[in-house]
């Protein structure tokens, strides 16, 4: 027989405006959980959990979480509070609109908009038991360079060794009723290229060739 408990909290502001309008501003969540199992003869408590969750802004995510044990050096009564392992992950995002002039009209009110996004991704991980650090960003562009070609260009660098994991580039195209995808992979366990025209309707009619270990869902 076990009991779980686990207390979430939020934490923001209100803030009323000059026509008296009250808005709801959040900063962040907490959650902390662990359980007690009853009919154990030894370290009763589990690990605790615990994780803090922001988003400041539409643009930035950060999330941190924590596991802590109450026992140590194999003790089974608790003897303390100590940190068994610690992650942090966090994203900016950004997303704009490039405008392109209508091949059809002059009018600048009629330019074709496409959206466009840059992200940024960061995490680290620490294990504080067995040693190990796991330390990484990652960039994901995603921009139009006319109405019907899009370029999209991710890359992935391990921090903690210092080099870089993967890398690759997309390549779009329109073509009204098909559409074409061009997936490069210059270096890494994955080198190659993947290419691919379908009909948008019906996506399993498609010619495609690949090379290396570039594949596509």
């Amino acid at each position: 027989m076990s009991m779980n408990i686990n207390i979430s909290q939020q934490f923001g502001l209100k803030k009323v405006d000059s026509t008296n309008v009250v808005k709801r501003i959040s900063l962040f969540n907490t959650s902390t959980s662990f359980s007690y199992n009853f009919l154990s003869d030894a370290q009763k408590f589990s690990d605790i959990n615990s994780s803090l969750n922001a988003n400041p802004s539409s643009w930035l995510s950060v999330s941190v979480s924590l596991t802590h044990t109450l026992y140590s050096n194999g003790s089974t009564q608790p003897n303390g509070l100590f940190l068994r392992s610690a992650n942090m992950n966090s994203s900016v995002r950004w997303k704009f609109n490039i405008p392109f002039a209508s091949a059809n009209s002059s009018d600048t009110s009629e330019n074709e908009v496409r959206d466009c996004s840059i992200n940024i991704s960061h995490y680290l991980s620490k294990n504080i038991e067995s040693g190990p650090i796991t330390h990484w960003i990652k960039y994901d562009i995603k921009t139009f360079i006319t109405p019907n070609w899009r370029i999209d260009y991710n890359y992935y660098y391990d921090v903690e060794n210092s080099k870089k994991i993967s890398d690759e580039f997309h390549l779009w195209r329109d073509l009204h009723c098909w559409e074409i995808l061009f997936i490069w992979v210059p270096s890494g366990v994955r080198a190659g290229y993947y290419f691919k025209i379908n009909v948008k309707e019906i996506p399993e009619i498609k010619i495609e060739k690949t090379s290396g270990n570039v594949r596509w869902r």
